[in-house]
Parts: structure tokens; C-alpha cells; sequence
């Protein structure tokens, strides 16, 4: 699957400087966070469930994924898997219908 299709069908995409990762639930974002991005500040794009687009910026770290600003917690998995929206994988095309 080539990146662009893999990003456009993903719930939540992983900035790390110039890569981008797809993740498709909370459980494998953050894996994927501890897994690949420690000692980094990464930000994970998300659409909510109001349709804007949300930017969350964390520092991962040993004892987990924590939120960059403000007051610096840990990030609460359960409130973002509430706030974004599910995304629907595409149908697989169907053969055309009206063929030549």
C-alpha cells in the first residue's frame, strides 16, 4: 500500500520530523509511540468527532507518552480514543458496471 493510501485511511498519523506513520486505535499508537519514538517530541494528528483536525504534541519517555504543554500528564488514551473519529476503510472497487 503506497503511504498516501495508507495515511488517508488511518485514524491517527505520528509526526516525527519529516516521516508520518498510520495508526489505526489507540492501543497501536501508543506502541507504536514507545516503540519508535523514545526520547523524541513527536505531534499525532487526529480528526474529532466534530470533524476539526486536532494536533496533540507529547514527549516519550521511559515512563510513557505525556503531553508537551500545560501541565505536562501523562496523555489520557481513553479521552482521545472518545474524541476521534472512527475511520471506515474504503470499499474495494467494484468491477465497472457500465463497461466499455
Amino acid at each position: 500500500m503506497r503511504i498516501a493510501e495508507e495515511l488517508s485511511a488511518a485514524r491517527f498519523i505520528i509526526r516525527k520530523y519529516d516521516d508520518l506513520r498510520g495508526c489505526q486505535s489507540v492501543e497501536e499508537l501508543s506502541s507504536v509511540l514507545m516503540a519508535n519514538c523514545m526520547d523524541d517530541s513527536v505531534t499525532v494528528h487526529y480528526t474529532r468527532t466534530t470533524g476539526l483536525i486536532a494536533t496533540l504534541f507529547v514527549d516519550v519517555a521511559p515512563q510513557g507518552v505525556i503531553e508537551s504543554y500545560g501541565q505536562q500528564q501523562p496523555v489520557d488514551w481513553a479521552a482521545i480514543d472518545a474524541q476521534a473519529l472512527h475511520v471506515e476503510s474504503p470499499a474495494p472497487l467494484e468491477a465497472d458496471p457500465y463497461p466499455n
